[in-house]
């Protein structure tokens, strides 16, 4: 590789590593726009123009109309988007229609992330939507089911690299606005003759792949201000190196997230340290989780890399991060295997004491969130 070689990575509104010059970088599994981010107007004007049918598709008005019940489909915490942005315009657009809000819902899918509840909630879907319409998530028998199944209209807002079923097998919709997240955005509209696949350029980005370090990113803008929302990005890493390290990078300024996600971060790590200082080994002894769930993606990351690293300047500030740290050193067996830092250079230090001097790595700067289209 060259002598150095800078990356942006979607963290936040942006952040540059530069790997040292001894560490092979392989191919980049995405890029990221150097461009400035667009304000959250800016892309809601993005969205009014797409679903107004600028693109030569039907307006969502049109569809929507003659229409009685109407159920919006959106990702819960496993699929992080602007959902606070998008959502609004949707709702413009379905009542312009003619059809009562009384008569809206937003149904978190698949349903299996954390509550839909309070400071959380308003995070994901804005306080407008939280605070004047009914807010579902969608579990078997629930009445985010019992919404789903009354609907005669349902629209899918996902971000646009969730892959042809976004939500799984279970759900159907009729129309989809696709979010490209990021540090733009791009906004798609499938019709209502696309039934529940979105488009080939919308799929997913190839896996991270196999390197002695999976460095991987939250996501980037304000969708990964939590440990909890950014620990997506190691729920899809999957290495093949026995030795590996997985580094995520997020800004965490809001600090572990709910109470009930910090709970089960304690317990998780205090269990862990017990199985290591017993002699008993914890490589390989959890799975991945079948769905998103903050702490098992957690227990599954320890479990399968060597070691965890968190990257957040702001998080390594913030007092949360500071009591992570502190409980971390009366844990010793598992310190060994997981850190918090909140330096560039300590990041590379670290790795070059667990890797030697030449080490591969693979950077995807999105995380798991996509590509950026043309």
């Amino acid at each position: 590789m060259a002598d150095t070689q800078t990356i942006l990575l979607a963290v936040g509104r942006g952040l540059t590593i530069t790997p040292p010059a001894s560490a092979q970088v392989l191919p980049l599994v995405a890029s990221v726009d150097p461009g400035s981010p667009l304000l959250g107007t800016q892309q809601q004007e993005l969205i009014r123009t797409a679903l107004a049918g600028s693109d030569g598709s039907a307006p969502l008005r049109e569809i929507a109309k003659d229409h009685r019940h109407v159920a919006i489909l959106a990702g819960d915490l496993s699929l992080p988007a602007p959902y606070d942005i998008a959502l609004p315009p949707v709702m413009n657009a379905l009542v312009e229609a003619g059809i009562r809000p009384t008569r809206i819902s937003i149904i978190a899918c698949p349903g299996h992330g954390t509550p839909i509840l309070g400071r959380g909630a308003i995070h994901r879907y804005g306080e407008e939507i939280v605070g004047d319409h009914e807010l579902h998530a969608f579990i078997k028998d629930g009445p985010g089911e019992a919404l789903y199944a009354k609907a005669d209209l349902r629209i899918a807002v996902v971000p646009s690299a969730a892959g042809e079923k976004p939500f799984g097998e279970d759900f159907r919709h009729d129309y989809a606005v696709a979010l490209q997240i990021g540090r733009k955005a791009v906004i798609d509209i499938v019709g209502a003759s696309a039934g529940s696949a979105l488009p080939a350029h919308m799929q997913n980005s190839k896996p991270i792949g196999s390197a002695d370090v999976a460095f991987t990113t939250g996501g980037g803008a304000e969708w990964e201000s939590t440990l909890e929302e950014a620990l997506p990005g190691l729920w899809h890493a999957a290495p093949e190196n026995e030795n590996s390290s997985a580094v995520l990078a997020f800004t965490g300024d809001e600090g572990l997230g709910s109470a009930h996600f910090t709970n089960d971060l304690w317990t998780l790590l205090k269990q862990a340290e017990e199985v290591l200082a017993q002699g008993g080994s914890f490589k390989n002894a959890v799975p991945r989780p079948l769905r998103f769930d903050p702490a098992m993606t957690l227990a599954y990351a320890l479990s399968t890399f060597e070691r965890v690293i968190f990257y957040s300047p702001e998080f390594a500030q913030h007092p949360e991060g500071d009591e992570l740290n502190e409980r971390l050193a009366e844990l010793p067996q598992l310190s060994q295997r997981l850190g918090l830092l909140g330096s560039e250079s300590g990041v590379w230090e670290l790795l070059q004491r667990a890797h030697g001097t030449h080490w591969t790595l693979r950077v995807n700067p999105l995380g798991w969130r996509g590509v950026y289209k043309d």
